[in-house]
């Protein structure tokens, strides 16, 4: 993938002057519509700077895909269109290198996001939708990249399991068909997820991101090794105190790789370039700007020597432009030493990409009227002089491959403006969801089974059963309900002594959270209990296994109250608990006390899902937690009459794990820019106290009612 242009001369001395356009200047790239709605945002630029094409919002108020090509009437912006007619949305995220070939996303007919390629022709252009990858669960697929003849198209679509995949789509004889293959996962055991950011030159090398083994986002780079593309993790900057990476582009070649990563002083991101060496690769970090705290790279240049981004802190992002010579400074800095006045701008937010050389720069910036536009930025170089002893025939030059989509500091809606630090918090309140599910769980084990089957089932002597209900009010990042209603049927093997039962149930849970957020779930479970009543002791040993799957809702809000996004996956969850119980080990008065231990290892996971409306709709990867908790109880026996019981309890809990499920993903704000997300889960308070007291009625030797309540300081 090479622009090539051949210079043939009968000099020893050739001037060269590499950069196409020679003005030092900036220019906002103007809007698709002269509607209320004027936003354009620049995304990608060919090598010579003379194509570039990213969104705007159309006279019809959707974003619509642009490609804006300079001439002699400095620049035209001219839509692209849709999957749909009427128009719906669409985004352009990367152009190839002679400007003819574009890809991104956009709404079909079926209201399902989907990866196209659109393709300059006769009759003005053509887009074209990629489809998705084979036996997909969930229709969406998007394409962030393409190689510089635009045969190779790379990016993600969910597959059949419910998981987003990195797929590279190859062109077929060059026409408009072309296949999409998965590209796979770091992780072939653990969670799963990847996505394609980027594409060499060649189309060979492809970057991106996936989950590793540990759960953690790690960036990643697949090549094409002639048999399959292998896939290798990149790591992280050295001494990372929280373990995460992410690649947004690649230099022509593939040995070039930026993007970002935790640092070794901070939880937040650093900008960094990697480039690959005999030691594997190495990543370094590129700093930040003055009065910044994180950084992020998004663009390269050919060579891999000039890299663009931005900086951010709280509210307030800051394009950079990152080179060895310069090191991080400000696009407005690298404007203003060439001379450039940048009156005309407020600021200039997130550098998108840059040409083959770097002296050409796209992005988002704020316009004079306080508008979010594209712009178009150059600082010509000098011109390199060659000694050459011979002809020059040619000169080569690189485009950039790819670029990839940035988070902005805040978002305009009707009625305010979602900050940042908001839209993250709100993001982040999804980890409530896991804990729905673990209090969902917890009820039966802790429940309607806080007691072993040789107390709560009643027995014939070889057979015996048990119908449980409960209902529990919940006070947990968030407000609500849980319920639970359970059938069971048991055999005693040995009468008292050997008991195994199966029981099966349904639960739900309904929780208000915080922002107008809330979280409805459903589902079935089985659970397996085996009881042994030690001989000639007052031991009973119980091993309880337990799993189920629910079906849950998820409306995720926001500070200012705008609309709701919302979305609909699957939990499941399996524990298994080994207990020991030791019937009436002492005695107070009237009361015998009977002491129990007991550990529990539960392992529970929420599928990914996409979420639809609101200000921010965001794709959540799925999440995968272990937890291992012991409990020590001792309860109290109290006869009240000779078919009425008093039971009293109290319980200490501990949980051996310090951290809740993580949750990451992407959000897509305002359908036009994807932030990337990966928000460590919550600190679990390790130690809890539970008590509870309890009635129990027999009403004859096969008929028994139990009555019990409970509360729970916060664990």
């Amino acid at each position: 993938m090479f622009y090539n242009r051949s210079v043939w001369t009968t000099f020893f001395i050739l001037a060269i002057s590499l950069p196409i356009r020679a003005e030092n200047e900036v220019r906002g790239l103007d809007f698709l519509s002269s509607t209320p709605y004027q936003i354009s945002l620049a995304k990608d630029i060919t090598p010579d700077g003379s194509v570039v094409v990213g969104e705007s919002f159309n006279s019809s108020g959707h974003y619509e895909a642009f490609r804006w090509v300079d001439d002699a009437n400095d620049g035209v912006m001219a839509n692209l269109g849709s999957l749909t007619d009427p128009r719906s949305a669409s985004f352009a995220s990367a152009v190839s290198s002679d400007g003819s070939v574009v890809v991104g996303r956009a709404i079909n007919s079926n209201n399902k996001y989907e990866a196209f390629r659109w393709v300059n022709d006769a009759n003005g252009g053509a887009m074209i939708g990629l489809g998705y990858l084979d036996g997909a669960a969930y229709d969406a697929s998007f394409a962030y990249d393409v190689s510089s003849d635009g045969s190779v198209v790379v990016g993600y679509s969910f597959n059949n399991n419910f998981v987003a995949e990195a797929f590279r789509w190859v062109n077929v004889a060059g026409g408009d068909t072309g296949t999409m293959n998965g590209l796979g996962f770091l992780s072939e055991s653990g969670p799963q997820s990847s996505q394609a950011e980027g594409v060499s030159s060649d189309g060979s090398v492809v970057i991106g991101h996936s989950l590793n083994a540990t759960g953690k986002t790690e960036a990643v780079r697949w090549v094409d090794d002639g048999i399959s593309m292998e896939i290798t993790g990149l790591g992280f900057l050295p001494n990372a105190s929280y373990d995460y990476s992410y690649a947004y582009d690649v230099s022509a070649d593939g040995s070039v790789v930026v993007g970002s990563s935790t640092d070794s002083m901070t939880y937040v991101s650093q900008a960094y370039r990697w480039v690959d060496d005999a030691n594997g690769g190495t990543m370094t970090g590129l700093g930040f700007l003055s009065g910044f705290s994180r950084s992020t790279a998004s663009g390269v240049s050919a060579d891999g020597s000039v890299v663009v981004g931005y900086a951010s802190n709280g509210m307030d992002e800051r394009a950079f432009r990152w080179s060895q010579s310069t090191g991080m400074e400000s696009v407005e800095d690298w404007l203003s030493k060439a001379g450039v006045s940048t009156a005309a701008w407020i600021d200039f937010n997130v550098a998108h990409s840059t040409n083959s050389d770097g002296s050409i720069i796209v992005g988002v910036g704020l316009n004079a009227s306080g508008n979010r536009e594209a712009f178009i930025a150059s600082v010509a170089e000098e011109p390199i002089v060659i000694v050459a002893e011979e002809p020059i025939a040619s000169v080569a030059e690189e485009p950039i491959a790819s670029v990839a989509e940035e988070p902005i500091a805040s978002v305009a809606v009707e009625s305010g403006v979602v900050g940042l630090t908001d839209f993250r918090n709100s993001l982040a309140s999804q980890v409530s969801s896991y804990q729905t599910l673990e209090t969902v769980f917890g009820m039966t084990l802790n429940g309607a089974h806080h007691r072993p089957l040789m107390d709560i089932a009643m027995s014939d002597g070889e057979h015996c059963g048990w119908v449980s209900a409960d209902l529990g009010r919940i006070y947990r990042n968030g407000k609500g309900w849980t319920s639970l209603t359970e059938i069971g049927g048991c055999h005693d093997f040995i009468d008292q002594t050997l008991r195994v039962g199966v029981g099966v149930g349904r639960s739900r849970a309904s929780i208000d959270q915080s922002s107008g957020g809330s979280t409805s779930l459903h589902g079935k479970y089985v659970v397996l209990e085996i009881d042994w009543n030690i001989p000639d002791s007052a031991l009973i040993a119980s091993v309880l296994a337990m799993t189920g799957r629910w079906d849950a809702d998820i409306k995720r809000g926001y500070s200012i109250g705008t609309s709701s996004s919302k979305g609909n996956t699957d939990m499941e969850s399996s524990a298994l608990r080994a207990r020991l119980d030791w019937r009436d080990a002492f005695s107070l008065g009237a009361v015998n006390f009977s002491p129990s231990m007991q550990y529990t290892h539960t392992s529970s996971r929420i599928d990914g899902y996409q979420e639809t409306g609101g200000t921010g709709p965001a794709e959540f990867n799925s999440q995968h937690n272990n937890a291992k908790e012991s409990r020590l109880a001792l309860q109290g026996a109290y006869d009240l009459t000779a078919k009425t019981m008093l039971l009293g309890h109290t319980e200490w809990a501990h949980r051996f794990d310090s951290k809740g499920a993580s949750v990451s993903g992407n959000a897509y704000i305002l359908d036009a820019v994807s932030m990337p997300f990966d928000i460590e889960g919550n600190d679990i308070d390790k130690n809890w106290l539970r008590v509870g007291a309890e009635v129990v009625h027999t009403f004859s030797s096969k008929t028994r009612l139990s009555i019990s309540s409970n509360a729970a300081t916060a664990g």
